[in-house]
């Protein structure tokens, strides 16, 4: 067994184990009863065995990659797009940013949360889109567990610090939420629940170059752990349960929306048979949200 004791301690225990046979040496220099120096005798051969039985617990933060200022100031909110609207073969979701600085940095940030790679079969970036009800959502990106992260860093700080050492290891992790409301919106409505049946899901950054909605990377990730709840449910994990639906128009500045609704209207030009079906645009699908 194992006495498990917060690293702020170490000091006082290794100085109280260091004192106790130094105070028996010394009284062992006096002439002691037997009755005397046969506990002390005792109690210096049991110090080493019980110090080594000490496990100094060390808190350490595990930072996931985090967003730039760019990406912060500058995001504007979300679109969906698609290979095929009528199907929604190749369904994907985009994080909008106004310039294309913001939109390369979130997508390296992505990058990293997936180890550099595109293909995400793990859940290393999580999506939870969330059914607030009356065709309202929650959408919120967040990266997942990465248990190969979480067990590099422990290993590590163990061995660095030593056989008597444990990590507590805490994850700070970044999130990005935007709250939208389809209600009167059909295709995006259609697209949310076929978000629920694909096998993976598309994502890619996004930026708006005159009034056109454009594609940071020419290769998308693909998710394949996408998760479409409703706010009722019991299985909303703890990020989710945090985060209520809140009415994104409150957050919209003269400048986003006269931005969105150009955008939006160049879209609704460019795919006016779709619209017609779904009473919603799309560029290969596409539509922005401002969030």
């Amino acid at each position: 067994m194992h006495i498990k004791v917060n690293v702020k301690y170490r000091f006082l225990v290794k100085t109280v184990f260091i004192l106790v046979p130094a105070i028996s040496i010394v009284s062992a220099a006096f002439t002691l009863p037997i009755k005397v120096t046969v506990p002390l005798a005792i109690v210096l051969v049991l110090i080493p065995l019980i110090l080594d039985r000490f496990v100094f617990l060390y808190g350490a933060f595990l930072v996931m990659p985090l967003p730039t200022p760019d990406m912060e100031r500058f995001m504007i909110g979300t679109c969906w797009y698609t290979d095929d609207p009528h199907t929604f073969e190749g369904l994907g979701i985009g994080l909008v940013y106004k310039y294309e600085s913001a939109a390369r940095d979130a997508y390296q940030m992505l990058k990293a949360w997936n180890y550099g790679r595109l293909k995400d079969e793990d859940g290393n970036i999580n999506i939870s889109i969330i059914r607030e009800g009356e065709g309202k959502f929650s959408v919120i990106f967040y990266p997942g567990e990465r248990e190969q992260s979480l067990m590099s860093v422990k290993e590590n700080a163990e061995r660095d610090l030593g056989k008597n050492s444990e990590v507590n290891l805490k994850v700070f992790k970044y999130y990005i939420q935007t709250c939208v409301d389809y209600k009167n919106e059909p295709f995006k409505l259609a697209a949310i629940e076929a978000a629920g049946r694909q096998q993976w899901l598309r994502l890619n950054a996004h930026f708006i170059n005159e009034n056109e909605l454009v594609a940071y990377a020419k290769k998308d990730f693909r998710l394949r752990k996408v998760k479409v709840l409703d706010r009722k449910t019991s299985t909303l994990g703890p990020i989710e349960k945090m985060l209520p639906w809140g009415d994104p128009s409150v957050n919209y500045t003269e400048d986003v929306t006269a931005m969105t609704d150009r955008v939006n209207q160049n879209i609704n030009e460019q795919n006016k048979e779709i619209l017609a079906k779904y009473s919603a645009a799309s560029n290969h699908g596409a539509d922005t949200d401002a969030a």
